[in-house]
């Protein structure tokens, strides 16, 4: 591996987008009104600060997948957004609390070296015996990786592995005293069962915990239940010097003692109700009287008849849309304000909410929400003083569903789950314990699963040249127990049907969506369970494309063109499928080869260059438009699902809404308003990559059913805002002439004419 993978200009772009992010941390900690924002930014501002320090002394190689010196691949690192890693380790740092309690097993310990000793105690007979009970009760949590090593030490030794023991052993002794290879215990296992939930109930408790107060509501509340009542005593304390319906007859020295005493207790209402309203605008009528009471208590001899008239004419106005205080009219009049403010506010709903999740396991989700989610009982109304059978909010309701077990059809089903990307999240859930399944003892199912959730829970690195991630059989320890691995029909046919489902429900659910590289890597894990030989293609990033495709992408365009050739997806996009075919489908290169770029990958990449016809300037752009290219002629791994799976069984039903839910996806996300150019092209681009969606699932219906939906399509665009119509009326003319039969034709980039819709362009886009 070379020492630095990244060439002068990748090294700067990564510099600046660190410092970049450095500043944008600094600024919210410094600006922003919210406490909590501002220490979270102070944070993201040391780690960034830390990532930019190890650059400077020499310690990164950018774009490796050994970015910090010294340091195996193995070795989780602490990755920040874009893939830039620091030298801090999750696995390591200062001592954990259930680590120093261990502490008292081991004995004497030299200062600094505790995490050491703890890890060379487990190596002992009594560590030995704990571990494995640990493995037997399976009473343990791994959250990083590293802490799943010497449970794999303790399984191999008692299945007589030595020598495969002692060889990870040799590994990890340069890092015992920075890493815990040992796990944190639990008072219960892990249940294993087919549901998952977004959010535990400690994290849930928390966001809800975070519900804000509702300043405008909060004013509302106080102007009724404070500031009205305070002012009907001034009114009323007024009413008492009337004479012949002025005010003024007599301030007498008791009037005037409670006239202070009235002024106190608004300077102290004060004091604790700092939201401001009606009853404290200058010149409103309520400060006005409070003015003219103190005027009154303290100089009663300068009020004078100017005075006096403005007096009487606050006191006209409040009894004639009041009442006098105090009189049936009056009451209702308030009666009536109380109801209005009496519902509960969110903030103080939030925590009945907060007492009810506190009965639940903190690390676990719900298996049901409801009793979490009822209105608000008698008992809660008289300790929480909350009116009784409130309902909790919408917005607290959606807090608290994350933490709702299920399974994953059932959380996108009610929107739980609301994208692939949080799919993807929480795949490796169930992914585990598929690959599981390939262990025929127990113990080391449910230790295999733990390792490879906690694995997929790393960050990626940004990498360079063609570098794939570092992959879970590359920890020393996995690669160790792999060889008890002994796949069977049951364990491959569990993952097959499992890789099917998810497919199924990733493209229904979000027909519109990329499938994001995350969600891959899933899929690559049961498709190697299941035995399938499907060609997945990840995203390349525009900024970092170094030109070069992989054997993958060109296994993946012939796939394309066995389903696609002479199909309307094909047309669309102008695609030769015959020239494709003639590119030889490369063999996938050993591990040990240097070359990951046979010559027919070069065939593939010169393809893709012609097709971006790009016009020079901009790089990102240029290697947007020949990536572009390469998803259109692969279809991204649309074609490779639907011909080695045979998804075209499973969504057959559902083409025709696919596409029509694609379009409207387009049309509500090409309208939404963008202030910054940036934001509008990623709205270009994703629009147009679901366009490309789109044309897919139409490539695979009738023609009668496709001619449906082009007379939806073209009722849809006429519902749309009119200016918008205008704009895109070419994209969309442009297929419906296709479909019809009529040949497609180019145009300048200055011409106002049909359009093929692309994400990406070396020139202003046509829909800016």
């Amino acid at each position: 591996m070379p020492e630095d993978n990244a060439s002068p200009q990748h090294r700067q772009v990564g510099f600046e987008y660190i410092k970049s992010r450095l500043a944008r941390a600094l600024l919210t900690g410094l600006q922003d009104h919210d406490e909590a924002t501002r220490n979270r930014a102070k944070e993201k501002a040391a780690k960034w600060l830390a990532a930019l320090h190890t650059i400077l002394d020499g310690g990164s190689r950018f774009g490796s997948r050994t970015p910090i010196r010294g340091i195996p691949a193995w070795v989780t690192l602490e990755v920040l957004t874009g893939g830039f890693a620091t030298e801090n380790f999750p696995a390591g740092g200062e001592l954990q609390q259930h680590e120093i309690e261990l502490l008292s097993k081991v004995g004497t310990i030299e200062p600094g070296r505790e995490r050491e000793a703890i890890n060379t105690w487990y190596l002992t007979e009594a560590g030995l015996n704990e571990l494995n009970k640990l493995l037997d009760s399976n009473c343990y949590k791994v959250t990083y990786p590293e802490e799943g090593a010497l449970l794999s030490i303790a399984y191999l030794m008692r299945h007589g592995r030595i020598d495969a023991a002692r060889n990870v052993i040799t590994t990890l002794a340069p890092f015992m005293h920075k890493l815990r290879f040992f796990p944190r215990t639990s008072s219960l296992p892990r249940k294993q069962d087919d549901t998952i939930f977004l959010r535990d109930v400690a994290a849930t408790i928390d966001d809800v915990s975070s519900v804000k107060v509702n300043e405008h509501l909060t004013a509302q509340k106080e102007a009724v239940t404070v500031w009205a009542v305070h002012h009907d005593r001034v009114v009323a304390l007024f009413l008492e010097t009337l004479v012949d319906g002025r005010p003024g007859g007599t301030f007498t020295a008791d009037w005037r003692k409670r006239a202070r005493r009235l002024q106190r207790e608004y300077n102290n209402l004060r004091s604790t109700h700092k939201l401001g309203g009606k009853a404290h605008k200058t010149g409103g009528h309520a400060s006005q009287l409070r003015e003219f009471m103190m005027k009154a208590a303290d100089t009663p001899q300068l009020i004078n008849n100017a005075d006096l008239k403005r007096i009487q004419h606050i006191l006209t106005c409040f009894v004639n849309k009041r009442g006098v205080p105090g009189s049936r009219q009056h009451l209702e009049y308030r009666k009536r304000q109380a109801a209005d403010v009496s519902a509960a506010t969110h903030r103080e709903l939030a925590g009945a909410v907060v007492q009810r999740l506190e009965l639940y396991d903190p690390t676990d989700g719900l298996k049901s929400t409801d009793k979490v989610l009822k209105n608000i009982s008698s008992e809660e109304s008289d300790y929480f003083n909350l009116p009784a059978g409130s309902p909790v909010p919408d917005s607290i309701k959606r807090k608290v569903n994350r933490c709702r077990r299920g399974t994953m059809e059932d959380l996108v089903s009610d929107g739980i789950i609301p994208s692939t990307e949080l799919v993807a999240a929480k795949l490796p859930l169930l992914t585990a314990d598929i690959r599981a399944r390939g262990f025929a003892d127990r113990a080391l199912q449910d230790l295999y699963a733990a390792i490879y959730r906690s694995f997929r829970r790393r960050r990626s690195l940004l990498l360079l040249n063609l570098q794939s991630q570092v992959k879970i059989d590359e920890l020393p320890w996995i690669a160790a127990i792999e060889e008890f691995r002994t796949e069977d029909m049951a364990s491959a046919a569990a993952a097959m049907a499992k890789l099917k489902d998810t497919v199924k429900l990733a493209l229904n659910a979000f027909p519109h969506t990329t499938l994001p590289n995350k969600f891959l890597r899933e899929l690559r894990a049961l498709s190697q369970s299941a035995g399938a030989q499907i060609p997945f293609v990840d995203e390349l990033a525009a900024d970092i494309f170094t030109g070069t495709f992989t054997f993958n992408f060109v296994k993946a365009a012939h796939l394309a063109a066995e389903l696609l050739q002479d199909s309307l997806y094909a047309r669309y996009y102008d695609i030769d499928y015959q020239e494709v075919l003639r590119i030889d489908v490369p063999t996938e290169p050993k591990a040990s080869s240097n070359s990951r770029v046979p010559s027919s990958s070069a065939a593939f990449t010169a393809l893709c260059r012609r097709r971006a016809k790009t016009n020079g300037g901009n790089m990102r752009a240029m290697n947007g438009m020949i990536l572009e290219q390469q998803q259109i002629v692969t279809s991204q791994n649309l074609a490779g699902l639907f011909v080695q799976l045979n998804m075209f069984a499973d969504l057959q039903d559902h083409l025709p809404d696919m596409a029509r839910r694609c379009f409207i996806w387009i049309c509500r996300r090409l309208q939404m308003k963008q202030t910054r150019v940036h934001a509008r092209l990623i709205a270009i681009k994703n629009s147009a990559y679901a366009w490309r969606h789109m044309l897919f699932y139409l490539s695979l219906l009738e023609t009668s059913t496709l001619a449906e939906f082009c007379h939806w399509m073209r009722q849809h665009l006429q519902k749309q805002r009119a200016e918008f119509q205008v704009l895109f009326h070419p994209a969309v003319n442009e297929l419906l002439l296709l479909v019809a039969g009529q040949q497609t034709f180019e145009c300048n980039s200055d011409q106002i004419a049909n359009r093929i819709f692309l994400g990406w362009s070396d020139t202003r886009h046509w829909l800016m």
